[in-house]
């Protein structure tokens, strides 16, 4: 797409964030995912999403109304492990093909798009909450 290119997605967006195979899957491999690979990380969140994903690909992504988040640490327990729910389809997309700056995999791309328009949708339900919380 074109326009300016997409941050990085907040923290927990990125199932890497969520887990002990942040750089690379540790332990016990049995799928054959990329082992203790530690540019994974950096070749998906970076090299991959600075080059293929562009701020307007999130476009329509994010056009719900916000939430109010209560419980706030509810909320946000739930966010890390639907988060988390994504690993191993990282790892599989991997598998199919690396993720980094060449990378031209459609599940790819919407993968990095979802994970994005869930951490923009978390970030402004919480800033919402915040907002809200403060009358």
């Amino acid at each position: 797409g074109g326009g300016s290119a997409a941050p990085p997605p907040p923290h927990a967006a990125n199932p890497h964030h969520t887990s002990i195979h942040h750089n690379g899957w540790v332990g016990p491999n049995p799928r054959g995912f990329a082992g203790t690979d530690s540019r994974f990380h950096s070749r998906f969140e970076s090299q991959y999403v600075r080059a293929a994903i562009r701020q307007g690909d999130l476009a329509g992504r994010v056009t719900e109304p916000p939430r109010t988040l209560v419980p706030l640490r509810d909320s946000l327990h739930a966010y890390v492990r639907a988060s988390h729910g994504r690993l191993e389809r990282l790892y599989e997309l991997d598998l199919e093909e690396p993720f980094g700056p060449d990378t031209r995999g459609a599940a790819h791309r919407e993968f990095a798009v979802e994970r994005l328009a869930a951490g923009a949708r978390m970030l402004r339900d919480v800033w919402w909450t915040a907002w809200v919380a403060s009358d």
